[in-house]
């Protein structure tokens, strides 16, 4: 897949007082490969402050209880019923979220993009505050993270390669970002990325994942090449079944199932189904897929593969973790006419 420049590693859990700390690991010249030195940057004054100071509340249960009276406000900011706002104005917790993850409800920015909702550190799951989403498109600075993995790599485009091959290929490829973005047709496309568990939080009872409140998806224009015709290029035989797609992400140990996910053959020609390199106009930012995306119109985001690195054309259903057993798909469970009929159970 080329050079990685950089790799972000988000390292020890920070304290309230400074969850902006973000350590620069050593990143690799591949995904194995040798090391930089690292750097530390900080960005303090990110955090909101709860009873105008600059502390957390202290009592929970007050915390709580001014939460279900609509009540809180913090820092500087105003606050709608149900809503705890921070200093920027922008909505942070929501009423009916579990308690821990109201109290840990609080605004951070991570390099390149507004103050978010943290919800997790490490991986980062961010979300976007409500307020975004009155215009038709979210900000890419303002749009929402989710990862599962924690090292998440900067990839510099001008090293960047995508093998495509597996066993229902008929000549693999591998293309470089230029090959990609000069060799193919470019088509554009106003698409929502959600993620499956937007609104987790909010579930009556409470699930297991990141409790996400309304803020885990956005609306962008995603401008790229079609997938079909990268496969065109490379031949899919008639016995594929799924196509596999890795990104470049990783976790620190290496008993952590890598992040790979399938799409059935049908879905991966569908012609909206795009390698995506622009977002809004620009290129993709490094949080969201940089330098190249998967989107999947019409799906939730856990199919929309960042940082894409492969592309496996395979003529057995794929049975890596993140597809079985996580994110199965019951059957008859949902009124879609176009299934994923090999990964259903």
């Amino acid at each position: 897949m080329g050079r990685l420049s950089e790799e972000w590693d988000l390292g020890s859990r920070p304290t309230p007082h400074d969850f902006s700390r973000l350590r620069r690991s050593d990143p690799p010249t591949s995904l194995t490969g040798g090391k930089h030195p690292g750097i530390e940057r900080r960005n303090r004054n990110t955090w909101p402050a709860f009873n105008g100071g600059g502390s957390l509340m202290t009592n929970r249960r007050q915390f709580l209880k001014e939460v279900a009276k609509g009540l809180v406000v913090v820092g500087a900011g105003t606050l709608a019923p149900g809503l705890v706002r921070g200093r920027e104005g922008l909505s942070v917790a929501t009423a009916g979220l579990p308690s821990g993850t109201l109290e840990g409800s609080m605004l951070h920015a991570l390099p390149g993009k507004q103050p978010l909702i943290k919800r997790t550190f490490r991986p980062p799951n961010y979300e976007t505050p409500v307020e975004y989403f009155n215009e038709p498109f979210t900000p890419n600075d303002a749009f929402f993270v989710r990862y599962h993995l924690s090292t998440i790599p900067t990839v510099d485009a001008a090293e960047w390669t995508l093998d495509v091959g597996g066993d229902s290929v008929e000549k693999p490829l591998t293309l470089a970002y230029d090959d990609l973005t000069t060799g193919y047709e470019q088509v554009e496309i106003a698409a929502l990325c959600q993620c499956s568990g937007n609104r987790r939080g909010l579930s009556d009872p409470h699930v297991p994942g990141v409790e996400w409140a309304n803020g885990a998806m956005g609306n962008a224009r995603w401008k790229g090449v079609r997938l079909k015709d990268v496969l065109g290029k490379a031949g899919v035989k008639k016995e594929a079944v799924e196509v596999v797609i890795n990104g470049a992400d990783s976790a620190p140990l290496a008993t952590t199932p890598d992040f790979v996910k399938s799409l059935p053959v049908w879905k991966a020609l569908d012609e909206n189904t795009i390698l995506a390199f622009e977002m809004n106009g620009a290129p993709i930012p490094h949080w969201n897929g940089h330098p190249v995306r998967l989107v999947v119109p019409g799906w939730t985001a856990t199919y929309w593969t960042k940082q894409i690195v492969t592309v496996q054309v395979v003529s057995q259903p794929f049975k890596g973790f993140w597809m079985n057993p996580a994110y199965r798909i019951p059957k008859g469970t949902f009124p879609i006419v176009d299934r994923f009929v090999s990964q259903e159970s």
